[in-house]
């Protein structure tokens, strides 16, 4: 496999140094000029098949590869409990269209969640701002308790077990 990268990213960096060799050539330019324009964009080139086809080490262990899925899952979690808190304050809001939540992904920072060690009972807290019945735009502190569950096929399951808010 190794030999193979080689021998590909030589490939390039000599086909790519006779090519701007010869554009050089055409254009009236120094014959060395072509000769180092052409070898230096091979080199370049000849650098990015050799670190664009090297493996990835990550995934070639398996215990590795495993705990970064586990991980993968685990945040997918946290970014559906989220998502399940932000469905069940909206619902719950006088004019949930105005509703401006921080954001799951990029926002997490702004909400504190909580899990026990089986992954089972979820606490989200957060805030969101949105329009009161007069019009008035009011932060609301709120936090959801969830239980995520599989059914049969192994696919998560997410209930609002409580939700409680207060306007600050």
């Amino acid at each position: 496999m190794v030999l193979l990268q080689f021998l590909a990213a030589v490939g390039v960096m000599i086909g790519c140094w006779y090519f701007v060799r010869k554009e050089a050539m055409k254009k009236g330019m120094p014959r060395w000029l072509g000769h180092f324009g052409g070898a230096v964009s091979g080199a370049f080139l000849f650098l990015v098949v050799i670190i664009a086809t090297q493996p990835d080490k990550e995934n070639s262990d398996p215990l590795v590869a495993a705990e970064k899925k586990k991980k993968d899952i685990e945040t997918d979690q946290v970014i559906v409990a989220c998502e399940k808190a932000h469905e069940a304050i909206e619902a719950r809001l006088k004019a949930p269209s105005t509703a401006k939540f921080p954001g799951c992904v990029f926002g997490a920072h702004e909400h504190e969640i909580r899990v026990n060690e089986q992954r089972t009972v979820w606490f989200v807290k957060g805030h969101v701002d949105s329009q009161n019945s007069f019009g008035a735009m009011l932060r609301t502190e709120w936090m959801v308790k969830l239980n995520r569950s599989a059914d049969d096929q192994g696919n998560d399951r997410w209930t609002i077990v409580s939700v409680a808010s207060a306007q600050k």
